[in-house]
């Protein structure tokens, strides 16, 4: 092996070994993306739940919170004597100083119990304030439910001397589910709020705990923010809205950075929101897929050296083998390729003489065609000129009967000519007797005036002129139809005249045709004797040429056979140098 070829193989493992630790790289992180890819999804998806089972968390100890305040100012409507002196007082059994003397120490006992209430107004049947304790409740912040309503309504918070508060309506029933008032609880919101504040330790500080409630028109905060803003942004306000009439979920904020899980307070028109940036809420999430990705590359670097030190030694070995098949390949694809040379020469030659052959075949197919056919022509030309020779005589005979035609013809014209002038004769006629039945009527008539004149010698008379104009009444009616149907007569005379005089003249045509067709047939008869002739002697032509094409398709036969002998002849030498 030479000096380029030492350096060639050298360089191809060197190729080989580079290549195969950047495939081994290459499919390790393929295979670490496809594996971690879907893991952090889940683990994304993990911390999305953990975000809502926070909120949820939280809102259960809103919903608690409300609860324990429902249930504080239920337990204030339900104690009986306070009951009774309110009815007593709707009824005006007692005076308003009477009655805020026996009820003011009842509600301040309800005080003292509950650290949560700061103040207590009741309400009458009229919803006017009957008496109040603790700390004033402004009318405006009044929270009344409607009179059909059994259950406590809350609003707020409210601010009432740097203190925020919620007020409580509760509906102060009888025995008889009757409304009798209404009780007005202000209730501290310290742990309701330090319930929402207490939030650092979980969510951080870019963290935040939202609760908000509903007046049907705005979302308003019911605690500032951790940034101690009041109000809410477009998104935020979106998402409590969807909170407040009862969904829940986890959403990413329009900017991406920051993730959102909201949830409903039940039985209120509050809604409770987690916020967290996404950095913090998958900071440690990506920590781990870090550490991982990290042991992963060193891990399948590892390899690919491994992979590197145990492929440089069998590179070589197998670029050495590989050089040796090449050469061993060159040398028999030299000599397949004159051997395929030869193949090629020889089909070439041996198409040529095949496709000579196809074509002489079909030359010689096409003068037999061809012969065949002129044969067929000249006994269709024989067939033809028969028929011409009887068609010549028929014409001969429809010129003689088209002659007796047109005499008859002529004949039938003279004799319409007679009896046309003979109609006109009966109706001179018939126009005389017309006239005479027209003069006898009035003669009938000058008879009936003079019978009337004559009196009673005239009735017979005047009895046989009635008769006479009848009977010239009837004649004129004769004549008349008789003139009509001699006008018909004339008008069929006539029609039939001019169809005549027009069978005259179509006999004429036809008679000058039968002459050019005669004509015409004598001429075409010439010309099929003509071609009778010519197709004899094409027939005769044709037989001689297919017999000097197949001559000389069995002399090219000859030639192939030879040359196919000689080829394999020459062919033999290289087969024997190939083994």
């Amino acid at each position: 092996m030479n000096e380029n070829s030492s350096h060639n193989v050298r360089q191809l493992r060197t190729k080989i070994t580079l290549w195969s630790g950047a495939g081994i790289v290459i499919a390790s992180a393929i295979v670490a993306c496809v594996s971690i890819l879907p893991l952090y999804n889940q683990l994304q998806t993990k911390e999305k739940e953990n975000l809502k089972s926070t909120v949820q968390t939280r809102t259960m100890a809103v919903e608690e919170f409300l609860s324990k305040a429902k249930n504080v100012a239920l337990q204030i409507t339900s104690r009986t004597r306070a009951r009774q002196l309110l009815q007593g007082y709707n009824q005006g059994e007692l005076e308003p100083p009477q009655f805020r003397e026996n009820i003011s120490p009842i509600l301040q006992d309800a005080l003292r119990k509950s650290d949560a209430v700061a103040g207590i107004a009741r309400l009458g049947s009229n919803q006017r304030l009957a008496v109040s304790v603790g700390t004033q409740i402004p009318n405006e912040y009044w929270s009344i439910p409607p009179a059909t309503s059994t259950q406590v309504s809350v609003e707020g918070p409210i601010d009432i001397q740097g203190q925020s508060y919620l007020v409580l309506g509760a509906p102060i029933v009888d025995n008889n589910e009757n409304r009798v008032g209404t009780d007005v609880v202000l209730f501290r919101t310290r742990t309701l709020r330090r319930m929402i504040g207490n939030y650092q330790e979980e969510l951080g500080n870019t963290g935040d705990m939202i609760l908000a409630s509903s007046d049907r028109t705005n979302i308003d905060l019911l605690f500032p923010l951790q940034d101690g803003s009041e109000t809410l942004s477009e998104p935020l306000a979106n998402v409590m809205k969807r909170a407040i009439t009862g969904e829940q979920g986890v959403r990413e904020l329009p900017t991406r950075s920051q993730t959102m899980a909201y949830f409903p307070v039940e039985n209120s028109n509050w809604g409770v929101a987690v916020i967290r940036d996404n950095a913090a809420l998958y900071g440690s999430l990506n920590k781990r897929l870090r550490n991982i990705s990290i042991i992963i590359v060193l891990l399948a670097g590892i390899g690919s050296v491994g992979m590197v030190w145990l492929l440089r030694p069998l590179a070589g070995k197998t670029v050495l083998q590989t050089e040796r098949l090449q050469q061993e390949i060159e040398e028999k694809n030299s000599l397949l390729q004159e051997k395929n040379q030869i193949l090629a020469y020889q089909e070439q030659r041996k198409a040529w003489i095949d496709d000579a052959m196809e074509r002489l075949q079909q030359l010689q197919d096409f003068a037999q065609q061809v012969a065949e056919q002129t044969a067929t022509s000249k006994a269709q030309a024989e067939q033809a000129l028969s028929l011409m020779d009887r068609g010549t005589k028929s014409v001969d005979a429809t010129l003689e009967q088209m002659e007796i035609l047109k005499d008859a013809v002529a004949q039938i014209d003279e004799q319409m000519n007679a009896l046309n002038n003979n109609t006109g004769e009966i109706g001179t006629v018939t126009e005389l007797v017309s006239n005479l039945a027209n003069q006898t009527n009035m003669l009938a008539l000058n008879a009936a005036v003079e019978a009337v004149r004559a009196g009673e010698q005239g009735k017979g008379f005047s009895v046989v002129a009635s008769e006479i104009r009848k009977l010239a009444d009837r004649s004129r009616q004769s004549a008349e139809k008789i003139h009509d149907l001699v006008s018909q007569i004339q008008s069929g005379i006539q029609s039939t005249t001019n169809t005549t005089e027009s069978g005259t003249e179509a006999m004429q045509s036809g008679v000058n045709l039968s002459q050019q067709s005669a004509e015409t047939f004598n001429g075409v008869y010439a010309s099929l004797q003509e071609v009778v002739r010519s197709s004899q002697e094409i027939s005769n032509s044709t037989e001689q040429q297919a017999q000097s094409i197949q001559k000389l398709v069995d002399t090219i036969q000859e030639l192939d056979n030879n040359a196919i002998a000689d080829s394999q002849a020459k062919s033999q030498p290289v087969e024997n140098n190939s083994q």
